[in-house]
């Protein structure tokens, strides 16, 4: 608990930044009297040793006056109580210097944050814990860690509980998925920690949205949950078209679930291709078809590399001799486990 030397000897922010010598044996002097008077039920002995290092130093008074101008954050690292997201706003002057308090500051934000972290996330008031965090130079790293380390912790029971979530009730059950402030929360942690569970969350989400589809009653209310996989933040040009197009579920365009898990098949799709047009010696037929199997795929909800398939059904016929049945055979083999999968998850389907 952070005691405040000004209001224990009430003393101003200029006494303070004024203080010498004369004045600190004076101050002394009181802090002990104020001892006496308070019977240990106030502060102790090791109270008194820190607030008297605290005026001796200058660069812990200097901290002081940061606490003492920003009242809000102040009454937080004195009580614990916390007075909306304006507790942890401070003045821009000391933007370049909030790395410098840290050290001094560490013992008393440990204090409360951990429980203030806990109880705003149960409440689901993401915001407030977002402007806390942003202000990554007020904490020790491996204080930090610790704070991030329980963000992650909760996300992959969400994911958990998004997964065993019955059709239709997601919304009712855990409308925290539809809040922006949410991934605003995900985007705050370090992207290298927390890569891994962004991934697991679209792909439950999308799981999700393979199952109930968007004709029921749910959608409306939950589709603000597949347009924010826009929101989430990554480091791969790649995988941000990807999310932006899985965002379109939440406009209720299927055609978004080419990329999940239909992607990846098309660019297995776009590698055998390439391979068969640089390898083998294609009809002039067949090549067109794979061509047009390329194109279209890209575009319509539809069996991967139908075309293409086709094209390996007539090489196989009409083809050249020196290309291996084998080999093309093999090849239809993969287009069928493509046309398996792409049924399985059908978002036609009915459930």
């Amino acid at each position: 608990m952070y005691i405040s030397p000004t209001d224990l000897l009430e003393i101003s922010i200029e006494d303070l930044k004024n203080i010498d010598e004369k004045k600190i044996i004076r101050l002394e002097k009181k802090l002990h009297i104020l001892k006496l008077q308070n019977q240990d039920q106030y502060f102790n002995v090791n109270d008194i040793d820190r607030i008297l290092t605290q005026l001796k130093t200058p660069k812990e008074r200097e901290v002081i006056v940061f606490i003492e101008n920003h009242p809000d954050f102040k009454e937080f690292i004195s009580s614990g109580t916390v007075n909306g997201s304006d507790t942890f706003k401070f003045q821009e002057t000391y933007n370049d210097r909030l790395e410098n308090f840290a050290p001094f500051l560490d013992l008393f934000i440990r204090k409360y944050f951990f429980q203030f972290l806990k109880r705003e996330y149960n409440n689901k008031n993401y915001e407030i814990i977002i402007a806390s965090l942003k202000n990554t130079a007020l904490f020790k790293n491996e204080t930090l860690l610790v704070y991030y380390e329980y963000i992650e912790q909760q996300t992959r029971i969400l994911i958990e509980k998004i997964t065993v979530c019955p059709p239709k009730q997601l919304y009712e059950k855990h409308p925290e998925v539809t809040y922006e402030s949410l991934i605003k929360l995900l985007n705050v942690v370090p992207y290298g920690r927390i890569k891994q569970i962004k991934i697991d969350y679209v792909k439950t989400l999308v799981n999700y949205f393979k199952k109930t589809k968007i004709f029921n009653s749910e959608y409306p209310k939950v589709k603000n949950a597949y347009l924010l996989f826009s929101k989430i933040t990554v480091d791969n040009p790649s995988q941000e078209e990807v999310l932006k197009s899985l965002s379109e579920l939440g406009n209720g365009r299927l055609k978004a679930l080419r990329h999940y898990p239909y992607y990846s098949l098309v660019n297995q799709q776009n590698k055998a291709f390439l391979n068969i047009l640089l390898f083998y010696r294609f009809s002039v037929f067949n090549s067109i078809a794979s061509l047009l199997g390329l194109i279209f795929q890209l575009g319509i909800i539809f069996p991967l590399g139908l075309l293409s398939f086709l094209g390996c059904i007539l090489q196989l016929i009409f083809g050249d001799e020196e290309l291996s049945r084998v080999e093309i055979i093999d090849e239809i083999k993969e287009h069928i486990n493509d046309f398996i999968t792409f049924f399985k998850t059908n978002p036609f389907s009915s459930d």
